[in-house]
């Protein structure tokens, strides 16, 4: 039913962490062996497939979305500071314009 053994492996890595606990092996085989014999309908193969590879891609999303996250608050605790720094410049005449 598999076409590669890539396919197989994915649908054996429940958690979708790239590798096969022996739970899940033990787990997968078992699973397998019983939808044989049960004849599940291959739409139904399909359809584990495609949400196997959702749940890769939405962990892979969320690697993106985290390592993103830290870049803004990286970039923005050096922009921060900056502003400040700019504010002391200012005269005081400018700030208030009953003075000028």
């Amino acid at each position: 039913k598999f076409e590669s053994i890539i396919e197989l492996f994915e649908i054996l890595d429940c958690d979708v962490s790239g590798k096969i606990k022996e739970e899940e092996f033990v787990d997968g085989f078992l699973n397998l062996t019983l939808a044989e014999f049960q004849q599940v309908p291959p739409e139904l193969i399909l359809i584990l497939k495609l949400s196997r590879g959702m749940a890769r891609k939405n962990a892979t999303m969320l690697h993106q979305l985290a390592a993103l996250t830290n870049e803004v608050r990286r970039i923005n605790a050096t922009v921060k500071p900056a502003e400040h720094l700019k504010g002391h410049g200012k005269s005081q005449a400018t700030d208030d314009p009953k003075q000028q």
